[in-house]
């Protein structure tokens, strides 16, 4: 279980850590076949540029409507609701939710040290150049 008092203590959303984020990206999730978080994560090797490029603003505004639909806001305010809704919602799948915010941590780990390294460069896999190939026709 994690502290999501902790977590979110002093918890801004525009400058939340990408782990921050995610922990409540999958948390908030819903069965939705558009936004498959499991699968997204799984893709970041092949699409690495996707982790600060979109996914980082997708969560963020999946996060804002979750709150919304459980009527819940992200201020200070309504803290101590949103700890509460969001160890509820972990509680009730939480062997999914650490699968997946354990692959999410590696996937992260891995994406974000490949990007900042110096010595390596990021090549196009076969699969996004065909994609890419798709989208040019």
């Amino acid at each position: 279980m994690y502290d999501f008092k902790q977590l979110l203590n002093g918890f801004d959303i525009n400058n939340a850590p990408i782990d921050t984020l995610l922990v409540l990206r999958v948390t908030l999730d819903k069965a939705d076949p558009i936004q498959d978080i499991e699968q997204d994560l799984l893709d970041l090797p092949d699409f690495p540029e996707r982790l600060f490029e979109s996914y980082v603003d997708e969560w963020k505004s999946f996060i804002k409507r979750q709150c919304k639909v459980h009527n819940i806001g992200l201020g200070t305010a309504s803290r101590e609701k949103l700890v509460n809704k969001l160890q509820a919602l972990f509680s009730e799948r939480e062997p999914w939710c650490k699968k997946v915010l354990q692959l999410g941590l590696e996937q992260i780990t891995y994406v974000t040290q490949i990007q900042s390294s110096e010595n390596i460069q990021v090549l196009t896999s076969s699969r996004k150049r065909a994609i890419e190939r798709l989208l040019s026709l």
